[in-house]
């Protein structure tokens, strides 16, 4: 009976494992390009109200300590915001989850240097894909680095207007 029970748990495990591997893969072809890697982000950071957003695929798209900075209109204290990347799951989760939010890309430029690349994307937000008019637009400068095997988001500032 033992040996049933310690079987039945090393299949769960290796099972477990398996599972893990496999998210990774599927998420390679997010980071190939630094336009890939945006678009990835994109993706996974727009949801319908009560949808459920992919965050493992949403953290593999960043560098260990990688950092947010949003420029907001504001008086106090030039309207600055940092988060990390947990904090921007949490803060997407707590003023999102049951209204929707959507970042659509209206325009990217990319700029190359060896491993290094600058992106700057446009872009609207909306809380549904069906409203008129965006809540806000702006503009993400995101920068990345290539490591010989994947591209990574270093960091994004953005900055959003009425």
């Amino acid at each position: 009976m033992k040996k049933v029970i310690l079987g039945l748990m090393l299949w769960v495990i290796l099972n477990q494992v398996v599972k893990g591997a496999d998210n990774e893969v599927s998420y390679e072809q997010d980071w190939q390009s630094p336009e890939a890697i945006i678009m990835a982000l994109y993706k996974t950071i727009s949801a319908g109200s009560g949808e459920e957003r992919d965050w493992t695929r949403f953290r593999a798209l960043f560098f260990q300590g990688a950092q947010f900075t949003m420029a907001l209109p504001s008086t106090q204290a030039g309207g600055l915001i940092t988060s990390d990347v947990e904090k921007m799951i949490e803060q997407t989760e707590a003023y999102y989850k049951d209204t929707g939010f959507y970042e659509i890309e209206s325009d990217q430029h990319v700029i190359k240097y060896n491993q290094m690349a600058n992106v700057y994307s446009s872009f609207e937000i909306k809380k549904s894909l069906t409203d008129d008019k965006p809540l806000m637009r702006g503009l993400n400068h995101f920068q990345l680095l290539f490591d010989g095997k994947r591209w990574w988001i270093v960091s994004n500032t953005s900055i959003v207007s009425n």
